[in-house]
């Protein structure tokens, strides 16, 4: 490896030597996952307002707070609970 290459690849671990920091934004595929939903569910719930929409991050790129997909899916959990007991 010869000096320019390593100096191509240090950017690569700059993370080296400290700790991992959270995650602050969660583009889509990371939004399926975390809400074990299909795409077209999470179209479909914004489309119906049940869903928080994704901010602007680029000129063609969104994403949502982690902090408010969090909140959302504290909020949703009263209401599984309420339609257990009735049910």
């Amino acid at each position: 490896m010869n000096a320019q290459s390593k100096t191509i690849l240090e950017p690569l671990n700059h993370h080296e030597g400290r700790a991992p920091q959270a995650k602050l934004m969660l583009r889509l595929p990371e939004l399926m996952a975390a809400l074990c939903l299909p795409r077209s569910t999470i179209y479909l719930l914004m489309a119906q307002g049940k869903l928080i929409r994704p901010c602007k991050i680029g000129a063609r790129a969104v994403a949502w707070r982690k902090s408010d997909i969090d909140a959302w899916v504290d909020a949703q959990r009263p209401a599984e609970q309420s339609a257990g007991a009735a049910a």
